[in-house]
């Protein structure tokens, strides 16, 4: 019986008849809720029936009648398998295994040959591990162990990088039938039954069909989770669903369905047939090679991609919760999509128009997710073998705010530390830098002399960095050269580090600031901080609007506590000034008669003389509308070329104490709401 959807006629046949099963109740615990499964054997997955068949010809009609507004210009162009090898496996099996028992494969087996495992580990379980845990499949099963990385690790896609890597890399090899699921379906083989699922899918029936009985409706406008960026989330849910569905517009529908009550959903009679999309919450699947391969192979190259990007205004979206959504909509079919009841599934006739488009979405490519050839060369990209685990994604630069955002994190190595510690101090560092500053650079400045042991530390693992961490070797002084009134014993002590980290950060802004050059576009405002320090949370307010200064330090909430030099913020715009400032603390600290002082001796006596333990106190607490009040005092100090900088409140000008007609540099010191 034909079916027609908006104007596209489907040919369906009809199928073969088999019996229904009788069904049982089977209580289990899953996770955070009790599932009392009510499972139908054979119902769920099993070969679509005259009844089911009818029923879907009754879906399409109702949609014809919605008569929903397409739009090919932005729908994906879709292709037919060419080049496929033959398989002598008749159906893959495609596993994300993290820790997870894999004793239902392992009960599986090979089937006589006619099944090929391929399972990606994660979580650091070795291959031999996975082995161990399922010794029956050994010989029919490939182990690839999957590498993380810092985006892996922020992005956190979950099992979908897997998927669309199996699919890359075995584009023209694919078996004819597959199951993608992730291991932790084992735990839930009361509601999907792993062992049928395997029957189902070597009878080569569906072009697509989801193996978790149960749906949900979408509204585009809105996050499963609130903490998510919902405008950034409905964008590009909706950019990827009308790019797939061919349909004109993101129909929204409120969430009716409490997709984990399973035993309620299983038994429901009616079905809602209606323009709300109606995906299944977990990706658990049937899918064909040919179905597979009506998308060209570039296609999952973009969207692995776009599942690992890290960008400005979009980091905090949670694209493993949009990928899951879109499985239903990148293999599926219309008549699935749209109705809401658990007996889901498209035969090889049901399926999405072909559009006009073949570049990604425009979405993606204005907000820098994706890398687009006339903007971003890249065309080591086009190459299949280097979209795996292990070739991280280049960052793109935001094309939204360049490099108006650009930030530099740098933190000193200048004394050893115990093995494995520098590695996750780095780890906690950088990712958390990049969590809330996507673009931002991550130096570390180490001592050239433990250069060698700091590479033994970290080992292979500099590849989780995925090139964001910049190691900077430098030279520093012995405690001899140091021309200090201290002893050579006092300086093997915290005033050695900190004099070395002086150095370093002296060393670091010499190389950054040529004669030539302006410094700022490539290294933005930086922040210097101890390698121990976590960002936990956005920090462009302190450099917003006539937030002017050279340099400015972290005023302390607490009275009479000494100024804290550890944590420093260079404006963009006065990066030569601040390596004048650098230069001048080093020569007066290391080299001079002044070795006495620590560098935060030397901001405090030199460039903040005037202001009292209390008034730091008060600095810290400022209310966003109050201003620090500054005394005029005389210079302490022969040092007489400094401007002091106080908090201003945004609107008015700013309290400064001049020290000299024209001041090199100013030192501010930032309240806690700006830097804490």
């Amino acid at each position: 019986m034909p079916i027609h959807f908006k104007g596209r006629k489907l040919e369906r046949g009809v199928m073969g008849t088999s019996r229904s099963a009788a069904g049982f109740c089977i209580p289990t615990l899953t996770g955070a809720w009790f599932l009392h499964a009510c499972i139908i054997l054979g119902a769920v997955n099993a070969t679509p029936t005259s009844q089911w068949l009818e029923k879907m010809d009754a879906v399409g009609k109702k949609l014809d009648r919605l008569h929903i507004p397409m739009d090919l210009r932005t729908c994906v162009t879709q292709v037919s398998p060419v080049g496929v090898l033959p398989q002598k496996a008749k159906l893959g099996v495609v596993i994300v295994a993290c820790e997870e028992d894999l004793s239902v494969y392992n009960e599986i087996g090979c089937r006589d040959g006619r099944l090929h495992y391929h399972i990606y580990s994660k979580c650091g379980r070795s291959k031999a591990a996975v082995y161990d845990a399922a010794p029956h499949i050994k010989r029919c099963s490939s182990v690839t162990e999957v590498s993380s990385t810092i985006y892996t690790d922020l992005s956190w896609s979950k099992e979908h990088s897997e998927f669309l890597e199996h699919i890359i890399q075995r584009y023209y090899k694919l078996e004819d039938n597959l199951i993608f699921t992730s291991a932790r379906m084992g735990r839930l083989d009361d509601v999907v039954s792993m062992r049928r699922a395997v029957d189902t899918a070597l009878k080569g029936t569906w072009a697509y069909k989801s193996l978790w009985p149960t749906k949900l409706s979408v509204h585009f406008d809105q996050c499963p989770l609130s903490t998510c960026n919902v405008a950034q989330f409905g964008r590009e849910l909706c950019a990827l669903y009308k790019r797939y569905t061919c349909e004109a517009d993101c129909f929204s529908c409120q969430h009716r369905n409490p997709w984990f009550d399973v035993p309620r959903l299983l038994q429901e009679s009616r079905t809602e047939v209606s323009r709300c999309f109606f995906p299944n919450p977990l990706n658990t699947f049937i899918a064909t090679s040919a179905r597979i391969q009506r998308l060209p192979q570039s296609e999952y190259m973009w969207l692995r991609q776009w599942a690992q990007s890290w960008q400005e205004d979009a980091g905090g979206v949670l694209r493993r919760l949009i990928a899951e959504r879109m499985w239903p909509v990148i293999l599926g079919c219309p008549e699935d999509i749209h109705h809401n009841s658990t007996d889901g599934g498209c035969t090889n006739d049901m399926k999405f128009p072909s559009g006009e488009r073949e570049t990604p979405p425009e979405e993606m490519i204005d907000d820098g997710l994706v890398h687009s050839l006339p903007l971003h060369p890249t065309k080591h990209l086009s190459k299949p073998d280097l979209h795996t685990s292990k070739h991280p994604y280049p960052h793109l630069r935001s094309p939204k705010y360049g490099t108006y955002r650009l930030i530099t994190f740098v933190a000193t190595y200048a004394t050893p530390v115990k093995v494995r510690t520098v590695l996750q101090l780095l780890k906690g560092a950088v990712g958390a830098a990049l969590q809330f500053h996507p673009s931002a650079r991550f130096f570390l400045l180490v001592r050239h002399d433990l250069m060698e042991e700091l590479e033994q530390q970290l080992g292979k693992n500099v590849d989780w960095f995925a090139g964001r961490l910049e190691i900077l070797p430098l030279p520093t002084r012995h405690p001899a050269q140091f021309g200090s009134q201290r002893s050579v014993e006092d300086l093997t002590g915290s005033f050695w580090t900190e004099a070395h980290q002086l150095e370093l950060a002296s060393g670091f802004l010499r190389q950054i600031t040529p004669d030539t050059h302006d410094p700022s576009p490539n290294y933005g405002h930086i922040v210097f901080m101890p390698l121990n320090t976590v960002v936990l949370d956005h920090i462009w307010e302190a450099f917003r609007g006539r937030q002017d200064f050279t340099i400015a330090l972290p005023a302390q909430p607490v009275p009479h506590q000494p100024l804290d030099t550890r944590i420093m913020f260079v404006h963009r715009r006065h990066i030569r000034a601040a390596e004048q400032l650098f230069s001048e603390a080093e020569e007066a600290i290391i080299a001079g008669g002044d070795g006495a002082q620590t560098f935060a001796e030397f901001i405090r006596t030199r460039l903040l003389s005037c202001l009292t333990g209390r008034q730091l106190a008060a600095a810290g607490s400022l209310p966003p509308k109050s201003k620090l009040a500054v005394q005029s005092c005389e210079p302490t100090t022969p040092t007489q070329h400094w401007q002091l900088g106080a908090e201003e409140d945004g609107e008015g000008e700013d309290e400064t104490v001049v020290m000299e007609t024209t001041p090199r540099a100013s030192v501010r010191l930032l309240p806690c709401r700006l830097w804490a």
